[in-house]
Order: C-alpha cells, then sequence, then structure tokens
C-alpha cells in the first residue's frame, strides 16, 4: 500500500468517526494528492524564504566593513580625526 493510499485510508476513518459517511474513496485520494501539492508548494516557499534571507543576511555582512569605513570617513571630516 503506498503512503497516499495509507494516508486516504487515515483521513477516511477520522472522517468517519466524526460522522462524514458522504465521501467516496476516490475524494479522500483526491483530498491526500492536494494536501500534498499544497505542502509540496509551503515547503517550496519555505525554502525559497530561507534562501532569500540566507542572501540578504550575507549582503548586510559584506556591507558592514564599507559601512564602518565610511562612518570613519565621515567622523575624520567632521572631527578632523
Amino acid at each position: 500500500m503506498s503512503v497516499k493510499a495509507m494516508m486516504a485510508t487515515i483521513l477516511q476513518d477520522q472522517m468517519t468517526l466524526r460522522g462524514v459517511n458522504s465521501l467516496s474513496p476516490s475524494d479522500y485520494e483526491q483530498i491526500v494528492e492536494l494536501l500534498i501539492e499544497q505542502l509540496r508548494e509551503l515547503e517550496l516557499s519555505l525554502a525559497a524564504r530561507e534562501t532569500t534571507d540566507k542572501h540578504a543576511r550575507s549582503s548586510l555582512m559584506n556591507e558592514r566593513p564599507r559601512l564602518a569605513a565610511d562612518f570613519s570617513t565621515i567622523r575624520e571630516l567632521a572631527y578632523g580625526q
């Protein structure tokens, strides 16, 4: 039995326990398929966000020395030090 089929069976059992008896086995399979698809999309979205965040943090870390140098230049110009 595939994982999807097991998930559909678990879903069907849980829905039956809650009084839902009107769905067919194929309905449960379609619901599981949609859930898996949505989880994949969420996983990809989270991975993309993590990559973007890492890139942004890396860019900021690369800018720190330049910003520190700019600040030193400004301080020298302002205070002659």
